[in-house]
């Protein structure tokens, strides 16, 4: 078991200093592999998302991030990150939402909405 959560952090390490390189491919890969080894951390999939949302696969980008929502339901910073990756991608209308709307507590989504409509 610790040795599962050390070397999940090793590569989630690996794959931040990835993508502040600019390596996304690569940092996508330690992500996975930090996630396999570490499916609850929310940590490593806020950051995978993030190195998702760089190329040009942002679909996956946001369910890693409503995976990482999932986990913390009650995490403020999280639906920011979301609304963040609406706008890089130019999807106004969602970007409002989680932008300008954060979540209540206890809530995975703008208030009103539901995961299924995400």
């Amino acid at each position: 078991m610790v040795r599962r959560i050390l070397r999940a952090e090793r590569l989630f390490r690996r794959g931040q200093k990835l993508a502040a390189q600019g390596h996304f491919d690569e940092a996508i890969e330690a992500f996975a592999q930090a996630q396999g080894l570490r499916p609850r951390a929310a940590g490593i999939y806020l950051h995978h998302a993030l190195a998702l949302a760089e190329t040009s696969r942002w679909t996956e980008a946001v369910l890693a991030l409503q995976q990482a929502m999932a986990l913390q339901p009650t995490n403020p910073v999280l639906p920011m990150f979301l609304g963040r990756i609406y706008l890089d991608h130019t999807d106004y209308a969602n970007a409002t939402l989680w932008c300008a709307h954060p979540p209540a507590a206890g809530q995975c989504g703008p208030a009103g909405s539901s995961a299924a409509t995400r």
